[in-house]
């Protein structure tokens, strides 16, 4: 039975880290640039870039001297489908990233003329790209995740660039890829530890996961007849980027399940919390209008709380559940 790979801790990611750094004479680098293609199901095209690692080198170890330095400085928690926070390392397991596959797959040191970057290729179409780093000495294997930087969206049409050749200054038009030394997210050991989450989310479309996620819940929750009008209450969220990682996050989290198991409460919180949403008789949820929403989410996803230093009712805008006791 395959056994499931368990996450690194923030010591064992900063020894791996700079055993790269180390190493680097030994390490192989691939460089791989993607494109995001519109359609779907979502499909990705790749091109390999042709280059030196020793052209590389600096950027490289500029990278790896970044990672090091977030590690040090934040602190580490799994991934959270709703909230980014800069001073925290989010990690998720490699499986349970819906493209990754598809992308890790068209890395090859086989290079053609359909997989490599070329002058054919339009580089402002390019959305992000993969760098491994492999040891084969030891089999060890680290891979960054870098958001593709864009030159045309500083290099308006009235711009005018010019190199210099020692004796005079040139009009430059040569087109630029640029590779910056930060990384968003990192691969080690079938773990991502993401570093900027919103960027990560880009990458992998993680909005595909979560309509994935929504889809194979909706008939359950019209089901639970928790909700008037519940399938306009699904649509609102999945049409609204503020709401879709919500409700993923409540599916996920049990929050319609608690819903039909404490609904005789519903009133109670209605008043002592001063919600505006509206409860039948029999005490279902009334959704008619978007602005319902929020108040809804909150519900499912258990935010309403009492304090228990003031004994204050209040929203919590993220709750970290421990149990105690």
């Amino acid at each position: 039975m395959d056994q499931r790979p368990q996450r690194h801790s923030k010591e064992e990611l900063t020894q791996i880290i700079e055993s790269f750094l180390s190493t680097y004479g030994r390490v192989q680098v691939d460089i791989m640039f993607v494109r995001k293609m519109p359609g779907k199901p979502k499909t990705y095209k790749t091109y390999m870039l042709e280059c030196d690692k020793a052209s590389v080198k600096e950027m490289l170890i500029g990278t790896l001297d970044y990672m090091i330095q977030e590690i040090g400085r934040r602190s580490m928690e799994e991934y959270d489908l709703e909230l980014s926070r800069d001073a925290v390392v989010q990690y998720v397991e490699k499986s349970h990233v819906l493209h990754s596959d598809a992308v890790l797959g068209s890395i090859t040191q086989q290079l053609n003329q359909e997989n490599t970057l070329n002058q054919d290729v339009d580089f402002d179409k390019l959305n992000f790209l993969v760098i491994q780093l492999f040891r084969p000495g030891d089999g060890e294997k680290l891979l960054l995740f870098k958001k593709h930087i864009r030159n045309a969206a500083s290099l308006k049409t009235k711009t005018v660039r010019f190199s210099f050749n020692g004796r005079e200054f040139r009009p430059f038009t040569d087109r630029i890829l640029t590779i910056g030394s930060n990384a968003e997210a990192f691969l080690i050991d079938g773990f991502y530890y993401i570093l900027n989450r919103d960027k990560f989310n880009s990458m992998f479309d993680y909005k595909d996961a979560f309509l994935n996620v929504v889809e194979e819940h909706t008939k359950a929750i019209v089901d639970t007849n928790m909700i008037t009008n519940a399938q306009e209450f699904i649509d609102q969220c999945k049409n609204d980027g503020r709401y879709l990682p919500r409700l993923t996050k409540a599916i996920l989290g049990k929050g319609f399940k608690n819903l039909v198991e404490y609904r005789s409460k519903l009133n109670r919180i209605k008043k002592e919390y001063g919600l505006n949403i509206e409860l039948t008789d029999d005490e279902k949820i009334v959704y008619s209008r978007p602005e319902d929403t929020p108040e809804i989410l909150n519900l499912l996803m258990d935010h309403y709380v009492i304090s228990a230093l003031t004994e204050h009712r209040m929203l919590a805008k993220a709750i970290e559940k421990y149990e105690i006791g």
